[in-house]
């Protein structure tokens, strides 16, 4: 199965010998430079990495290998792996909770705790971030046509790369319940947004919150 990573919002595709992007991803490619490799070893990866995080949104990268999961080993030994659970929230109007966190509009997230259950998780953030009540989880939201089950994103922290995976959940809040935003989390505004208005707010967010609008199909 193929992994796709943003690296500094750009696209990085990890695949074996002969993968076609599906149609969906390929014009997404179509306004970047794209950078297509076979594995050699892992500084290759690391020169790649390094590439991708200048946060150019017009790059993105593939990488080929014979085998598929030694090379998406080889690229997660590469970082700090942590866990993280979301939610797309829809509401009885039939609009969709987003949060305006350090000037980015993005959904409610946050990580994973020790032995915690990531739906448990994603229920629990999405309270904890905009302070709303009620909400059912309904069903996970799957990525890609290889059935990716999260978004993955890298960053960089306490001088450490870090490899995010984001599972996400479609949920319904069943009655109203006020918003709390937590400041803390650097969040300013908890919004409901009308469906026909996420693409304008889409400019100002990430390249995964992107994916999670596309592949829930808002």
């Amino acid at each position: 199965m193929p992994f796709k990573i943003f690296i500094g919002n750009n696209p990085l595709y990890l695949c074996s010998n002969g993968f076609v992007l599906p149609s969906i991803e390929a014009l997404e490619l179509s306004s970047k430079t794209l950078l297509q490799e076979n594995f050699s070893d892992g500084n290759q990866l690391t020169q790649l990495i390094g590439k991708l995080e200048n946060k150019n949104y017009e790059i993105a990268g593939i990488v080929f290998h014979e085998n598929e999961n030694e090379l998406i080993k080889e690229f997660n030994s590469l970082f700090k792996p942590i866990d993280a659970a979301g939610g797309l929230v829809e509401n009885n109007m039939n609009e969709i909770l987003m949060i305006f966190r350090k000037g980015k509009w993005d959904l409610p997230k946050g990580k994973v705790e020790h032995k915690e259950k990531i739906i448990a998780a994603a229920k629990r953030e999405v309270e904890e971030e905009t302070g709303i009540r009620n909400i059912e989880v309904t069903a996970p939201i799957i990525f890609y046509e290889w059935n990716q089950p999260c978004t993955v994103h890298t960053y960089w922290e306490n001088k450490s790369r870090i490899i995010k995976s984001t599972y996400w959940y479609f949920m319904k809040q069943t009655s109203h319940s006020d918003f709390i935003p937590q400041a803390e989390e650097g969040i300013t505004e908890v919004k409901w947004i009308k469906k026909n208005n996420i693409n304008s707010l889409m400019k100002n967010s990430y390249a995964s919150i992107n994916d999670v609008m596309r592949y829930s199909k808002v």
